[in-house]
């Protein structure tokens, strides 16, 4: 009765795995990537936290490219 047991267990639940992990065949269609992966809001926390980042670093290069330019243009001027 043991083996009968353990093999119908074995049935089950290789049935219940070839059903929830087969490939769905139009899946693409409906639920691009895109739309189906979904990052955690801590994620999506620190993804905003780094975009400010690289907005005022940035900002910060900007004026500092802008300043040389200026320095540059200056010394050219000089000589």
């Amino acid at each position: 009765m043991y083996n009968v047991q353990l093999s119908e267990f074995w049935k089950q639940r290789i049935g219940k795995e070839t059903m929830h992990n087969a490939p769905y065949m139009f899946g693409d269609e409906e639920y691009p990537d895109d739309l189906v992966s979904e990052a955690s809001y801590k994620s999506r926390g620190s993804i905003d936290e780094l975009q400010k980042k690289l907005e005022e670093e940035t900002k910060k290069r900007m004026e500092v490219e802008a300043m040389l330019a200026e320095v540059q243009k200056g010394k050219r001027v000089a000589m």
